[in-house]
């Protein structure tokens, strides 16, 4: 029995060691694919790490972007250039990496599939792709398979991003102008002295230390700063939400204290999400963003596109009295429409595709001026009639070298408002409303029992092209307010329409053609007070917060951020 034992045992052993040598080679290919796939697992891992980090230093470096990735992937390893032998390339010469390194638009939209929030192109560049391949080795199966190619895609996103608004022109005061252009804007009932306007004109508001004090002024009970935007809130609470961020005894403060107690104020409710966008700052929450940077307003240009977005068209009727050298009286009507829609008065992005703009303005300055020469005698009846479009800016680039604010520099392209200025008389309802648009009827310039002229003229004042701007850090903080000039706005609008005036006469009750002899009367008598009217329209303008071939425009925040890996 014992024997028999022992031969069992060495039977079973003999056993095992032909089973292990028939399964050896193959244990051994699998350890070898082990190696070789946790060895191409690593390389892989190094690859992608590879990319991700040439795609972020690329989109810190958008101008050298490509050359920043492929040296920064040949620094890891990974070089995309082949070797100069002197001869012809063997197949050991070329490069077992290839990269496409691309520039193009993030967008951090959750509502987009991930795959689809960067495109490629050169507009609105904020982002880099590299794209890249390795052609990898086996080092045990290599005669058993063939090497993988290992795919690499990264996508960083730099946000550097500006505030910038349009139409800040309320920078003129002249007597008791201000007070009624203004309170017609506002629907208030306040008199505001010389020194409250000029304190109110130097007076910036933090923007979101505003509108954190806004949450708590109007009770909105708000978390996020879009929140406070798509809230309703008055004019008064507005102004009073500015005052607070002032010191106390500030005559801005006073000044906007008196404001949001006017009942006017109190009784205009708006959204200021129809004239701010703060893009991707919107969902951050109250009290978490500041800094010299962070954009800042001028308080008085805010409460008056607040108020023009609240009251949307608004008509101002002025007697601006006679005491004018050659003019007996001069009356003006001022209609400021609506903003465009979908184009706010400050816009906080990174997209060159984002406009803001200024308001339409209608204006109408009739002057009666005593006749001179052939017209010694008679009065001059002088309708001068403007219709001012929209002036637009929209962000060109925003650099932000190292990713600091402190080096940062905003371009921005201005487009002048385009002006049409006539002699003539609109129609009544001209002055009413935008909605319509009506033609405009030759002016009575002379009316007499025995003589009668009428007269019209138009000339189109503003450039289409837009002009470039750029503003530096020191810019945004010093609240530096930059303007751009049409280069055909005439020296005077009024001389340059009196030249044009194309009139007719009548005599006794007949239609003759203009006799050059009143041609010349007309010329004589109009020509001196040309330059008085000119400065009146300038000067309407300019309180309602427009002006003639012109757009002023601000960058009244910067966001600097390093890229970061979003893909």
């Amino acid at each position: 029995m014992a024997g028999k034992a022992a031969w069992r045992r060495r039977a079973e052993r003999g056993n095992v060691s032909l089973i292990f040598a028939l399964l050896s080679p193959v244990i051994l290919v699998l350890l070898a694919f082990v190696v070789d796939i946790a060895a191409v697992d690593l390389k892989k891992r190094e690859f992608q790490g590879a990319a991700d980090l040439a795609a972020i230093l690329s989109a810190q470096n958008l101008s050298d972007y490509e050359n920043v990735a492929l040296l920064n992937l040949a620094a890891n390893g990974f070089s995309t250039r082949s070797v100069d032998t002197g001869g012809a390339a063997s197949d050991a010469d070329l490069p077992r990496t290839k990269a496409l390194v691309e520039t193009g638009t993030y967008v951090a939209d959750p509502d987009i599939p991930p795959a689809e929030r960067f495109v490629p192109g050169d507009q609105s560049v904020n982002a880099v792709r590299v794209t890249a391949s390795y052609d990898g080795e086996l080092f045990f199966a290599a005669r058993l398979a063939a090497p993988p190619q290992l795919i690499a895609r990264s996508v960083a996103y730099v946000s550097s991003q500006a505030a910038f608004s349009i139409g800040t022109r309320l920078a003129r005061v002249e007597g008791g102008l201000a007070n009624d252009i203004l309170n017609a804007l506002l629907g208030t009932n306040v008199s505001l002295s010389v020194m409250d306007y000029e304190a109110l004109l130097a007076a910036d508001a933090a923007l979101f230390q505003t509108l954190d004090t806004l949450n708590t002024e109007a009770s909105l009970s708000a978390v996020t700063y879009g929140d406070v935007l798509q809230s309703d809130v008055t004019l008064a609470q507005l102004a009073q939400a500015c005052a607070s961020g002032m010191p106390a005894g500030d005559p801005a403060r006073n000044a906007l204290s008196r404001i949001a107690a006017d009942s006017g104020a109190r009784n205009t409710s708006f959204r200021l999400g129809e004239i701010i966008d703060l893009g991707t700052l919107s969902p951050s929450r109250l009290g978490t963003i500041d800094g010299p940077y962070a954009a800042r307003v001028r308080a008085l240009d805010l409460l008056a596109a607040s108020a023009a977005l609240a009251n949307g068209e608004h008509q101002v009727t002025l007697d601006l009295g006679a005491d004018i050298p050659g003019i007996a009286g001069i009356h003006a009507a001022l209609l400021v429409g609506e903003r465009p829609q979908f184009s706010p008065w400050l816009s906080l992005t990174d997209l060159e595709t984002t406009n803001v703009r200024t308001m339409q303005t209608r204006l109408l300055v009739e002057a009666d001026v005593d006749g001179l020469s052939a017209l010694a005698g008679t009065r001059v009846h002088l309708p001068v009639y403007l219709e001012l479009a929209a002036a637009s800016a929209r962000l060109a680039n925003v650099s932000c070298p190292g990713g600091r604010e402190d080096n940062g520099t905003v371009d921005l392209l201005v487009t002048p408002s385009v002006a049409r200025l006539r002699i003539g008389e609109p129609e009544p309802d001209a002055l009413v409303s935008f909605r319509k648009d009506k033609p405009i009827r030759p002016a009575r310039l002379v009316d007499t029992p025995l003589l009668d002229v009428y007269g019209k003229a138009s000339i189109d004042v503003g450039g289409r092209t837009p002009q470039l701007l750029r503003f530096t850090a020191a810019d945004v903080t010093n609240g530096t307010i930059r303007t751009v000039s049409s280069k055909d706005l005439a020296a005077s609008l009024t001389a340059s329409l009196v030249g044009e005036l194309d009139i007719r006469v009548k005599a006794a009750g007949l239609s003759l053609a203009s006799p050059s002899q009143v041609q010349a009367a007309l010329s004589t008598t109009l020509e001196p007070v040309a330059g008085e009217i000119d400065e009146i329209l300038a000067t309407v303008l300019s309180i309602a917060g427009v002006s003639v071939g012109e757009a002023d425009v601000r960058v009244n925040g910067l966001y600097c951020r390093h890229a970061v890996l979003v893909q």
